[in-house]
C-alpha cells in the first residue's frame, strides 16, 4: 500500500467509512495483488458490508500468505463467513 493509504485506513475506519476504506484497498490489490495485509483488509472490509461473495477471493488470497498472523485471521475470517 502507498503511505497516504496506509495512514487513511484507521482514519476512515475510526469514521466508520467502510466505502472509502474499500476503494483505498481495492486500489491498493491493484496495485500489489501480492500483499497479503490488503488482501486481508479489503476482505474484512467487504465481509463488514455484507458482501461475502466478493471477500471471499480476497480473503483466500490471504490465507495464502507466509506470515502466520495473516494466514491465521484469514482462514479464521473464511471460517466464519462459512457459519453465515
Amino acid at each position: 500500500m502507498t503511505g497516504v493509504q496506509t495512514c487513511a485506513l484507521p482514519i476512515l475506519a475510526a469514521k466508520g467509512d467502510l466505502a472509502g476504506a474499500r476503494r483505498e484497498l481495492s486500489e491498493a490489490v491493484r496495485i500489489q495483488p501480492g500483499n497479503a495485509r490488503a488482501q486481508i483488509q479489503l476482505g474484512m472490509v467487504l465481509a463488514n458490508q455484507g458482501d461475502r461473495i466478493s471477500a471471499i477471493p480476497h480473503l483466500t488470497a490471504a490465507a495464502q500468505s507466509p506470515d502466520p498472523n495473516i494466514r491465521g485471521a484469514a482462514q479464521q475470517a473464511l471460517q466464519a463467513l462459512s457459519r453465515r
